[in-house]
């Protein structure tokens, strides 16, 4: 049933926007293909809304109209100041989807940036670089986010988040035993260890059983949600 709340006062612009929307028995395709032109449109409702539609939209649906994207678009919202923070997650996917060398090198630089503060869609950003760049960009996340000590929580999590979804993802882009690699290292992060032995649990990498004996009720690992 339709359901009416309060009216919202809309522009020319946005009638015509929801007057071309793709009617609801549209191809799945069809909505976040017309809603990726319009994510960084000037007027704001237009420009929400459309990134709504196609960040809702399943990862197989993007993945399909990866052809049809604009990387340099794409890479010029990723770098622009003016993009918001809410926003990056999705375009770094996008990106990681249609990009190229170039720009995996602008995604590293951002990726690399100096941050105590936590960064939205970060996460985002770190999945779409490694899809570009595979082993080798993996190689750089274990050294500045995964076995730099320094790294604040929130950076390295990021990278975990990350790697979980190349491992649901990825299509193989890295292989499992790869990742299992980067994930052990993550077993020095005391303040993370609770998750990373889930999560090589389901990935059924044994090969740490002597090592999680050894850390077993040790110093800060001494915690129930660890043990």
């Amino acid at each position: 049933e339709i359901d009416w709340s309060s009216p919202l006062e809309v522009t020319e612009v946005t009638y015509q926007y929801i007057k071309q929307a793709p009617s609801p028995d549209s191809p799945t395709t069809k909505r976040p293909e017309h809603s990726l032109k319009l994510s960084e449109y000037p007027d704001q409702l237009v420009s929400n809304d459309a990134y709504g539609e196609f960040a809702n939209a399943p990862y197989e649906d993007i993945v399909k109209i990866k052809g049809k994207m604009d990387h340099t678009k794409i890479r010029k919202w990723i770098v622009s100041k003016e993009t918001s923070p809410t926003r990056m997650g999705l375009y770094g996917l996008l990106l990681g989807l249609c990009g190229n060398d170039e720009d995996a090198v602008v995604m590293e630089k951002k990726i690399e940036e100096q941050a105590q503060d936590f960064r939205l869609g970060i996460d985002g950003l770190i999945f779409g670089y490694l899809l570009l760049t595979g082993d080798k960009g993996l190689d750089r996340i274990d050294r500045s986010k995964f076995q730099d000590k320094k790294a604040p929580f929130s950076e390295t999590y990021a990278g975990m988040q990350a790697l979980r979804q190349m491992w649901t993802y990825g299509n193989n882009r890295i292989s499992k035993e790869r990742m299992r690699q980067s994930m052990r290292e993550l077993l020095d992060r005391p303040e993370l260890a609770d998750l990373v032995v889930a999560d090589l649990a389901r990935w059924e990498d044994w090969t740490v059983q002597d090592r999680l004996m050894k850390l077993y009720g040790e110093g800060e690992y001494s915690l129930p949600s660890i043990k």
